[in-house]
């Protein structure tokens, strides 16, 4: 029998570490296999079943490895706390100040207390200096314009999101994905990316999936005939392994929306009770809110069981909903040059207003300069400009 080879598993394992820390997920077999020199794939397994038999390690999905969390370890924050602090609800002991305090404008903007929101994410923005509680502030900023109103804010944060250089694939697919969701809320045209509506979801890292579950469910309902529900249910298994409750909240919703359009009336009810169940806990009802519309008449009944008081909060922020979201429409759709044009169209044009040429950009978005010179066809041709010229023309008077 071979002996085993203690220096090359503690090599191993401290690859693993490494590579986690820098890019977000696990390394695959095939990456541990050539960084630390091992022959075959099977001397790998072998090497990585021991490591799993002294706790260090699980298995995770598509032959990546997943580090198993040391609870005392500070949670390792990104770039795109998109949905702030994941699993920060669950472990409070281990945020810091500023991550607590955006949790708290975060939980506030949840429960419809925009002012106290953006009091909070204001005071970040002007004391912090970590980049992820930055992008988290503007974020929070960001999602409460639609209530308030506030374009600027709106704006700030795309201008932080379209100029952010994504370091890796995974990262411009994370990128997309907050564009996708923020812009989808504003009624934006073909905007869904390709390997979102496929479901090819193996680039991002764990942090990312519920979001990235929830957009395929939302896009899913717009198909005509809208996808059988129990053809996503498997995704909200998904979401709820996570425990992340404001994730799970929103599949729940769109989950009762698909039996809603289906005329199932018990599943119906089964997933709208647990969102609002999960939402009066928290007193959360900004999602209740925006669900107003599609599903008001069988969600009321249910809301009734929580009291009268409740209802009110939630009808009152309809009303601020519909205010804020008229104002940010008719600022940033309705009246704007480039509403028909998809966040990918959107970010070349930034890059060409930066005077890249096609090859750079093409470089930017880890795409070929052939699929930048397509995008730009469709640009033109969209905008109704003959060239570079004129796109840039029109950028300039648009004021973007």
């Amino acid at each position: 029998m071979r002996p085993i080879n203690e220096t090359r598993i503690t090599a191993t394992y401290n690859y693993i570490k490494e590579y986690y820390a820098s890019h977000g997920v696990c390394p695959t077999y095939r990456n541990i296999k050539d960084e630390c020199k091992y022959s075959t794939l099977s001397m790998v397994y072998n090497d990585i079943d021991r490591l799993k038999d002294r706790g260090l390690l699980v298995e995770g999905n598509f032959k990546h490895i997943q580090l198993i969390e040391n609870k005392e370890e500070h949670i390792k924050r990104y770039d795109y706390p998109f949905l702030i602090a994941t699993d920060a609800s669950y472990n409070l002991d281990r945020l810091n100040d500023e991550e607590k305090l955006l949790l708290e404008a975060q939980d506030n903007y949840l429960k419809g207390n925009y002012e106290k929101a953006e009091e909070n994410a204001k005071h970040l923005l002007e004391n912090s200096k970590d980049q992820s509680v930055l992008f988290g502030a503007k974020l929070t900023l960001c999602w409460s314009a639609m209530y308030t109103g506030n374009v600027s804010a709106w704006q700030d944060f795309f201008r932080t999101l379209l100029r952010y250089q994504s370091k890796t694939v995974g990262e411009k697919m994370e990128k997309e994905l907050i564009a996708h969701f923020l812009t989808g809320a504003l009624g934006s045209k073909e905007n869904c990316p390709s390997w979102l509506s496929e479901g090819r979801f193996y680039d991002l890292r764990k942090e990312a999936r519920p979001l990235a579950n929830l957009l395929f469910v939302s896009e899913a309902l717009k198909e005509n005939p809208p996808v059988a529900p129990r053809l996503l249910e498997p995704l909200c298994s998904d979401t709820a392994i996570n425990h992340l409750d404001i994730c799970q909240v929103y599949m729940d919703l769109y989950l009762a929306m698909a039996y809603h359009y289906a005329g199932d009336d018990k599943y119906l009810k089964e997933h709208l009770r647990g969102a609002i169940w999960t939402c009066e806990k928290h007193q959360w009802i900004t999602p209740l809110a925006e669900m107003k519309k599609p599903l008001g008449s069988v969600m009321y009944p249910l809301l009734e069981e929580y009291g009268e008081e409740f209802i009110e909060r939630v009808d009152g922020l309809v009303d601020k909903l519909s205010e804020g979201f008229e104002k940010i429409y008719d600022v940033l759709v309705d009246k704007n040059p480039t509403k028909d044009l998809t966040f990918r169209e959107v970010e070349i044009i930034n890059y060409v207003r930066l005077d890249y040429e096609t090859k750079e950009i093409a470089d930017k978005l880890y795409l070929s300069p052939e699929t930048i010179k397509h995008h730009l066809g469709v640009i033109y041709s969209k905008l109704g400009v003959s060239g570079r010229k004129e796109l840039k023309e029109l950028i300039r008077a648009s004021g973007r």
